[in-house]
């Protein structure tokens, strides 16, 4: 599976090696107004809490499952692209 990501959904979530991106907020997600939606660099979608995110950030977010399609996680801290 490509990075490893299609593992998560099969086996469960690996408490070692979950994978940590950096995200470009776009907007709120589709189900929740709590949560924010996102790209990675490679384009793949991920859903996480909000916390004190905006859109136009860039946040390093850790996977902790995913869906067919959407990568779900939780925000560690605003990142620079710099």
């Amino acid at each position: 599976a490509e990075d490893g990501i299609r593992d998560y959904k099969v086996t469960g979530v690996q408490t070692c090696a979950l994978p940590i991106y950096v995200v470009l907020v776009e907007g709120t997600s589709r189900r929740s107004e709590e949560q924010l939606r996102g790209r990675t660099d490679t384009n793949k979608m991920v859903v996480f809490d909000r916390g004190t995110l905006t859109v136009g950030d860039y946040a390093r977010v850790r996977i902790t499952s995913a869906t067919s399609a959407t990568l779900i996680g939780e925000p560690l801290e605003v990142a620079s692209v710099a």
